[in-house]
């Protein structure tokens, strides 16, 4: 077992080597209810990619979690790596409250979380640190991909009429924006450093949030009072999704209320900050006949603000949906239609299945944006 030093954050390990002094910088909290597989694959990836040379302590909270093979597990991991600290909540308590008792237990001066789903490659972690331990930004979150797709899962978070979604999700991870650093207003958590007396000036996650917008309020407080909240594609990670907070014992909507609540007066909506460098001139030159196929309500103030020119539109029945079949929703007329199209959809992925009938459309002018900041042509979904 470690024994704190009285004066700083030294720990003493009994090692293979012998006995050994390290200095804790950085503390990855994490907090999981996941199943061993995945438990197994997120730990020894996480193993295989710090390095504890580096000052890095890595304290696991299991928030409830009732599968005996996992926690099994996480105990042989605590025996066998001294810098390994694993902590059990018997009583399923939600993200905030089981990240906010991980912090307690934290002797790094910076704060990493990470999502137990999060898999960061070599050195990621280390570059994130390096942000905050260089004074740089107040806190950083790096490049969230998905592995099934290779494609953007975050880069931070932008702001509309009660929606929140993760800046440019859907797309390349290798398109020249993704690779732009930039400020955000709000930051995921699944994957992000900063001080632990920054975590601690803000009271940390507020806990009347269960299992979302615990982290999106925090880094927008610490945004509003002048920090710099900063997205950064140097420290790259994949992002399974759903895996850290699969259990969901309170309704998601009630969280939002409450978030939107509290800032739906204090934030600034600037989806179109994200997809005005995206237009072209010719974009920009024609009259679209605008097909919506989303849910959102500002669509029109952002089209203004954008100088886009619309002649007609049409809203599609299934624009609540996850996919969209533009033959249930179109007539054959609009195939032939002489003029641009301009889809908007919640997710660009939700038109992407319509291979035959954008291919028989054949205009290279239509292209569809959605509220991720994401703009593609038709003609590149197929």
């Amino acid at each position: 077992k470690p024994i704190l030093s009285v004066k700083d954050n030294s720990k003493l390990f009994i090692c293979e080597g012998g006995l050994m002094s390290k200095f804790v910088k950085n503390s990855i909290v994490i907090s999981l209810d996941n199943d061993y597989f995945l438990t197994n694959n997120f730990i020894e990836n996480l193993l295989t990619n710090i390095s504890y040379e580096n000052g890095h302590e890595i304290i696991v909270v299991s928030d409830g979690c009732k599968n005996i093979e996992t926690i099994l597990y996480l105990n042989s991991i605590q025996q066998k790596f001294p810098f390994f600290h694993f902590y059990e909540l018997q009583q399923k308590r939600g993200y905030s409250v089981a990240n906010n008792y991980a912090v307690s237990k934290a002797s790094g001066e910076i704060l990493t979380f990470l999502n137990s789903d999060v898999f960061p490659q070599k050195e990621s972690i280390d570059i994130l640190v390096g942000y905050i331990e260089n004074g740089l930004v107040d806190v950083v979150q790096g490049l969230l991909v998905f592995p099934q797709t290779g494609k953007v899962q975050s880069t931070g978070h932008l702001f509309i009429e009660s929606m929140a979604p993760h800046v440019y999700q859907g797309k390349k991870a290798n398109d020249p924006l993704v690779l732009q650093e930039g400020r955000r207003q709000a930051l995921t958590t699944a994957f992000l450093s900063m001080k632990k007396s920054t975590f601690l000036q803000y009271k940390g996650f507020d806990e009347c949030y269960y299992n979302a917008y615990e982290g999106r309020e925090l880094t927008l407080k610490i945004n509003k009072a002048g920090g710099r909240c900063l997205y950064t594609p140097k420290a790259l990670a994949y992002h399974c999704m759903g895996g850290t907070r699969k259990f969901i014992s309170k309704n998601e909507s009630q969280q939002k209320g409450i978030f939107w609540s509290r800032w739906a007066s204090k934030v600034e909506y600037d989806l179109k900050d994200y997809l005005r460098p995206q237009l072209t001139v010719e974009m920009q030159t024609h009259s679209y006949f605008l097909i919506n196929c989303s849910y959102l309500n500002g669509w029109n103030d952002i089209l203004q603000g954008l100088n886009i020119s619309v002649s007609d539109s049409l809203e599609i029945k299934d624009r609540f949906g996850t996919s969209i079949n533009l033959y249930y929703n179109l007539p054959y007329s609009m195939l032939t239609y002489n003029g641009p199209y301009l889809f908007l959809t919640n997710k660009i992925d939700e038109i992407r299945g319509n291979w035959n009938w954008i291919k028989l459309r054949n205009n290279p002018l239509d292209f569809a944006m959605d509220v991720h900041g994401n703009i593609e042509r038709l003609s590149d979904l197929i």
